[in-house]
């Protein structure tokens, strides 16, 4: 299936343009990343399906600030940013919002230990998942199914401690 076919389908299944049933406003996405690429082509995926993309970070504690402020309902971490990586990120958010959805991001490749440490590290600290740069048609499958998830209230965030 083409990327495109996928976003078509996946708009199809957005058919209430990213709200919850019943719901007046759209699921609200924070997308953080240094990367300017990742960056807009995450936002265009998002805004291919209806969803809101209600800000952007250039690096953690960035994030972290706009978080505070904006109170999306998900958010998109690059794991390995200036001033504050990702990982140190996601625990600030935490503590903001406990039951923050954060979703890693990470350019590694997911056989190098390296990767898969900072991934479950990520996973231990609250994230609710992971996607792979770049964005394939394989993990923006996997990504839109979570903020699907999200969208209708299923996903459950792990307490740390």
């Amino acid at each position: 299936m083409s990327m495109k076919q996928l976003l078509e389908q996946y708009h199809d299944d957005f058919r209430y343009n990213g709200k919850a049933e019943g719901s007046e406003s759209s699921l609200r996405v924070l997308i953080v990343d240094d990367d300017e690429f990742t960056r807009r082509h995450l936002s265009g995926i998002l805004s291919a399906v209806g969803y809101e993309v209600s800000g952007v970070a250039v690096d953690g504690a960035d994030a972290v600030a706009r978080y505070q402020e904006q109170g999306p309902d998900v958010v998109t971490m690059d794991i390995e940013m200036p001033v504050l990586d990702g990982i140190e990120s996601l625990k600030k958010i935490r503590e903001i919002n406990s039951r923050a959805n954060v979703v890693m991001v990470s350019a590694g490749r997911l056989g190098q230990i390296s990767t898969m440490n900072l991934l479950k590290d990520s996973i231990r600290c609250g994230a609710i998942d992971f996607i792979l740069k770049p964005v394939t048609e394989t993990n923006l499958q996997r990504f839109l199914m979570v903020l699907k998830l999200a969208r209708q209230g299923k996903l459950r965030t792990m307490p740390t401690g």
